[in-house]
Parts: C-alpha cells; structure tokens; sequence
C-alpha cells in the first residue's frame, strides 16, 4: 500500500514537470527566432536582411523592436531607388493599435553602399512636421485597405511638374465609415513623402541608435499645418518658425472682416497657393508667380499679414482675369491697391486716420500726394461706397483711372513697369466687390 503510493506520488510529480516544461517550452521561442522577423521573399530587400541579420547576431535588438513597435511587414515595404540611393520606408504593427500602422523603419543606403537607419512613432511631437504622420495611414490604407482604423483612402496623384525633392505624393479620401462607398469619400488633401529631410541620418551604422533623433526642428522645413491646407498646397523650405510667423499672419486676416471674407472666398473656389518658399529672387519683398503657383518670401521678415494679403490678391487676380503676366504686372498693383482702400475704408465704416491706413497696408493714402488729391481719393471712395456701406459693383474704367497719378507719385518702382499701349480690365475689382456685396 505504502508502495503504490509512493509509486503514484512519484508518477504524479513527473507529469506535472512534463507538462509544465512542454507549455515553457511553447512559450519559448527557437534560439534563432528573432530571424523570423528578418525575412522576405522580396529579392531587392535582401541587401537589407542581410545587414540586419549581421547587426543581430552582433547585438540582438529585433525583439526589442517587435515588443515596443510591432512586426515589420516587409512584403509592403516602399522601396524607393535613385541613381545613386536607395531608400526603404517598413511599417511596423503592433497588434494593440489594431488596423492602424503607428510607426515607420527607415532605411537609407548610400552610394557609397552604407545603411542608415531610424524609427519614427506617430506619436513623435517631431513626426508632424515633416507630413509623415500621413505615411502611417497611408500604410494603414494599403495593408486594410477601407477597412483600417482612420477610413482613409489614398490614391496616386499626379506629379507636380518641378521637383525640388524626391518624392511621392498621394490624393487622399477620407469616408465617415469603413463601409462608406468610394464614390462617396471626400478629399482631404495632397501628402507626399520627402525621403531626404525626414530624419537626420544616423552618424554611424548599426542598431545603437536605432530610434533616432531627429535635429532640432525649428532648424527644418515645417509640414504645413490644418488650419493653412485649404490655402497652400505644400511648403518647400520654410523652417517651423517660418511657418508660425505665416499661420500667425493668417490669422490676423482671419481677425479683420474684410481679409477673413476674402479667405473664405478663395478656399471656397478652390484658389490654392502651389506652394510656398523662402526665394531671395532680388524682385521684392515677396511675389506671387502665376507660373508655377508659387509664393516667394525674400526673407523670413517679409511674412506678414500685409504681405500677404498682397500676394494672395494678385492669385485671386491671375484666377479670375485673363492677364498678361508681361504687361499687366504694374496695373495688377494699380487695381490691386484701389480694391484694398475700398474693402478697408467699408470696414471701418468711413474711416479717414492715415495712421490707421497706413497699419493696415499700403494704401494710395500716404504723406506723398498733396492733401487736396488725398481728399478727392477719398471722397470718391466715401461716395461709391455710400460712406462706408455698401460695396460698388459698378465701377467704371474711368472711376478706376482718375486717381492714375496718385500711384504714379506713391509707387515709382511699379509706375516704370507699366504698358502704356496696352488696355488692362479692372475686371478683378469687380469681381470681389460683387463677392463682399453678396456677403453683406
């Protein structure tokens, strides 16, 4: 009796380790199973691999990665090849963030055939200024499809015809749902990769620094923020602080009745700026070109609201007149400069304070014609507008051009530009006097 139960006690105890080392051992991945994560059947990731292979055996460091981050999904990895680099952009999921991708591996190989590398979170404050942010769901779109977490959907767009970067760029759609039909997802909005500013390369290879930090941000190009995407298509080069003094400039425009509903009338017509940039072009403070769609600031000095309202007139001008860049440049400053005293002088209901013209842009009113001119310029005004109520909608060219040697006195610079032999439309200014009209 004593015998058998020992016998069972000893049977019992054995099973148990069994068991328990069977379970431990299916907890427990193969010696090499972190290689698992460091494979694909892609041929042109294999230069990759191998590095990556080589850098574990080193130092282990993948299952760091997948616990923090997630898995790499190399079989939809981008790989983006020029003469001379490569670059590859993998998403790596996490299964608690479900059908969303929260952070991107980069890679970059030079010619010289060495491989940087970082990790960038959505979640990094540094992320949202390069437009990266949108890379996430751009991944998210191409592995769920419809299905992912943000009901996004990104489609190819078409190449911008000047290229200052590689990169590539996407349409993006967003639907209320995941079952929302196609046909039924709204635009959000044009987002491109620029591969050569989204992190600082790595100043030694290897995985020590494999979350890398990026240079200070304020010393980079900024991502163009929400509330300025319905006016500026992308930004070229202007630095985060740049880009603040820009948002701030609108939304002094935005404070002001006369520029808000300006505003309001380009972003409901579609009228964007192409993009914007730093260009020191030795013609002026600021322009806008027709061109190409772009808005030079000299310098970082010159982005004020004044400045701006300036250049966003002269697109609303190009977008509604059919001009002759050539010809009509010095006009287009006559009928640009006519429309503003209008749209301020009805703002402030008839005010006649120079100084406070003056504050608000470069008016006609300034201490270089003589008071008599000055007086008749705005009495007109105060008559159009029967004193600062209503907004003209039937201006005449020879209203318009009554006040010609005002400018000339005012604005010498532009007065050499014009094109005397060539018969310039006002049709802009009546353009926006019947838009403000229908505002009132």
């Amino acid at each position: 009796m004593t015998y058998r139960y020992r016998h069972w006690k000893t049977w019992l105890f054995v099973s148990f380790c069994g068991f328990f080392l069977a379970l431990y051992t299916l907890q427990q991945e193969p010696k090499n199973g972190a290689e698992s994560y460091l494979c694909s059947d892609r041929e042109e990731l294999s230069f990759l691999l191998d590095w990556l292979k080589a850098e574990e055996t080193h130092r282990p460091f993948i299952k760091k990665i997948v616990k923090k981050l997630g898995k790499p999904l190399w079989d939809v990895a981008d790989i983006e090849n020029t003469a001379e680099e490569t670059f590859v952009f993998v998403p790596l999921h996490h299964s608690r963030y479900g059908k969303s991708i929260r952070a991107i591996w980069f890679f970059y190989k030079n010619k010289e055939g060495d491989i940087y590398q970082c990790i960038k979170e959505r979640v990094d404050e540094n992320m949202d200024f390069y437009d990266q942010v949108w890379l996430c769901s751009y991944f998210g779109y191409k592995i769920f499809g419809t299905e992912n977490i943000e009901h996004i959907m990104f489609l190819p767009a078409t190449p911008s015809k000047e290229r200052a970067e590689i990169e590539t760029c996407w349409d993006a759609y967003m639907g209320a749902t995941a079952t929302t039909a196609i046909e039924d997802y709204k635009y959000q909005g044009r987002y491109c990769k620029y591969k050569m500013i989204w992190v600082k390369w790595a100043t030694e290879s290897g995985i020590k620094k494999w979350i890398e930090e990026v240079p200070p941000a304020r010393k980079m190009r900024a991502r163009v923020p929400k509330s300025l995407r319905k006016l500026i298509h992308r930004n070229l080069n202007l630095n985060i602080d740049a880009m603040e003094k820009l948002r701030d400039a609108v939304k002094i425009l935005r404070a002001d009745s006369y520029s808000r509903i300006f505003l309001k009338h380009l972003e409901e017509k579609g009228y964007v700026v192409g993009c914007v940039r730093i260009f020191d072009e030795k013609q002026g403070n600021a322009s806008y070109n027709d061109t190409n769609g772009y808005l030079s600031f000299q310098t970082e000095e010159f982005i004020t609201h004044k400045i701006l309202f300036h250049e966003l007139f002269h697109l609303y001008q190009h977008k509604t007149n059919q001009i002759d860049r050539k010809k009509d440049i010095g006009w287009m400053e006559y009928e640009r400069i006519i429309a503003t005293d209008i749209l301020v002088y009805i703002a402030v209901a008839g005010e006649k304070d120079r100084k406070f013209w003056e504050k608000k842009h470069d008016s006609l009113v300034t201490d270089y014609i003589p008071q008599d001119r000055k007086d008749a310029y705005l009495d007109w005004i105060d008559r159009v507008t029967h004193s600062g109520t209503t907004y003209p909608t039937l201006l005449t060219d020879e209203e318009l051009l009554q006040f010609f040697d005002l400018y000339k006195t005012t604005h010498p610079t532009y007065y050499k530009r014009y094109t005397y032999d060539h018969q310039f439309s006002f049709h802009t200014i009546r353009t926006i006097m019947k838009v403000f009209a229908t505002s009132q």
